[in-house]
């Protein structure tokens, strides 16, 4: 599977407000039911915003969704704690998320990102419909095995893998 055949939302893969390029790489794959976000880079409020904005229009197909979230180890936010926890409190009301048995892994290269990564599952976790876990970048794999994507596994690393490591894709 290449990436060609990954839906990218326009409001996401888009340049942001102030000219800069995007620093969340956004993919939806959707006959795997998984939403990819990798964060690397600079990322100012504004294009957390965007992010979540977006996610908030995806539609309820009755199937549950799975979500990868990875913070490279180059990822800059600019957040502080009470946003990443309005954050997934307003992503509860997402409509993706109403059906039960939803994965969502985040997996963070860096101990700040760590640390808001559990921020973010305190308060988008919801034990009736999905489950949220955290893992640490050395445990990515796992992560993609938890949320039963080994069959796309190596897809899922060359996507990024290159953005971990700081290389920008054209």
């Amino acid at each position: 599977m290449s990436l060609a055949q990954w839906k990218h939302p326009s409001k996401i893969a888009a340049l942001s407000q102030h000219g800069s390029a995007i620093m969340i790489d956004h993919h939806i794959l959707p006959a795997h039911h998984l939403i990819l976000d990798i964060i690397h880079g600079e990322v100012p409020p504004e294009e957390l915003q965007s992010l979540i904005s977006g996610l908030l229009q995806l539609p309820n197909d009755g199937t549950p969704m799975m979500g990868l979230s990875v913070i490279c180890d180059n990822a800059r936010i600019h957040t502080d704690a009470h946003t990443v926890l309005q954050s997934g409190l307003v992503m509860q009301k997402a409509a993706f998320r109403d059906i039960a048995g939803g994965k969502l892994a985040l997996v963070s290269f860096s101990d700040l990102g760590f640390a808001f990564s559990r921020m973010y599952q305190s308060s988008i976790e919801n034990p009736m419909k999905d489950e949220v876990q955290v893992f640490r970048g050395e445990r990515l794999k796992e992560a993609i095995a938890w949320l039963g994507l080994s069959t796309i596994e190596a897809e899922l690393l060359q996507t990024i893998a290159p953005l971990q490591a700081n290389i920008q894709r054209s």
